[in-house]
């Protein structure tokens, strides 16, 4: 009988710790981090690893914030869009290259803003027509104009390289150049941004777009096009503008935590910025 006693107790001290164990885990992400935080603890955001934003920025800039600071990040890798990955809270923070859509903000979802991604127009060097207006672009997309001559370059048949529907560089030239209209069935897709580039310098005939953080250096045989009199530098980007231009958002579901916020706010200060500038743009003008 003792014995039954005893098992019986330790079962229900089990149980109790079991029932325990489960409330902590479903106390809110909030107290959690004052409970670790008060006991000198780790507090771990989780973070999507899909994006060049991610490598190039975040884990860059993690270093710094966690130098004066008991949160740390954990990067997770899952096959689905950083979206339904923040949604179905997979990770607590992810990071995309567009505003979010009225449907996603009904689901819960919150964009913060903290640069700006770029892209170029790309010629080769020896082509002449290295200053075009948006509704140039959107006539030689549409194969309205088909020949350089008509824009300023030499008597060449214009050869588009064109990325497919699908990608973010593809999103903003419809949105910003293309406003609806559909490309001409001559473009020819391309491949990544530095096929992209080989393909210009060989070819004085071919146009091409491409990120401006894939061009980290001086490339003597393209220039990148002045479009509407405006380049994708710092000061026409931020001044909205330079047209082919997406911003950076961190996005969440609800609104940032309090240690994911002051993660944001150390990314806009001066700091954050600058070194936001030396792969994309940032999000405010900087103090040099």
């Amino acid at each position: 009988m003792k014995r039954l006693l005893v098992l019986t107790s330790a079962l229900t001290i089990a149980a109790i710790i079991g029932v325990y164990a489960v409330a902590v885990g479903r106390t809110s992400w909030r107290t959690s981090l004052a409970e670790s935080n008060s006991k000198g603890g780790k507090v771990y955001i989780k973070w999507s690893d899909r994006g060049a934003v991610v490598k190039r920025f975040v884990k860059k800039i993690q270093p710094l914030f966690e130098e004066s600071t008991y949160v740390r990040f954990k990067y997770l890798s899952f096959r689905m869009s950083v979206v339904s990955q923040v949604l179905k809270k997979k990770v607590d923070v992810g990071v995309i290259t567009r505003p979010l859509t009225d449907v996603e903000k009904l689901k819960g979802l919150v964009d913060t803003q903290i640069g700006w991604q770029a892209y170029a127009v790309i010629v080769n060097a020896r082509n002449q027509a290295q200053s075009l207006s948006t509704e140039d672009l959107r006539r030689i997309l549409t194969g309205e104009t088909r020949n350089w001559s008509d824009v300023g370059g030499k008597d060449r048949t214009i050869t588009i390289l064109l990325r497919p529907n699908g990608c973010e560089l593809r999103r903003v030239i419809d949105e910003q150049i293309l406003e609806g209209n559909r490309p001409t069935s001559k473009v020819k897709p391309s491949g990544s941004d530095c096929q992209t580039i080989e393909a210009v310098e060989r070819s004085s005939a071919t146009i091409g777009f491409v990120a401006v953080s894939s061009i980290k250096s001086i490339h003597k045989k393209i220039v990148i096009v002045t479009i509407d009199k405006s380049l994708p530098v710092i000061a026409d980007v931020v001044a909205k503008k330079y047209p082919l231009r997406a911003p950076i958002m961190f996005i969440t579901l609800g609104n940032p935590a309090k240690d994911l916020k002051k993660f944001i706010n150390f990314c806009l200060t001066q700091t954050g910025q600058k070194l936001m500038a030396r792969y994309y743009f940032p999000v405010k003008k900087l103090n040099m």
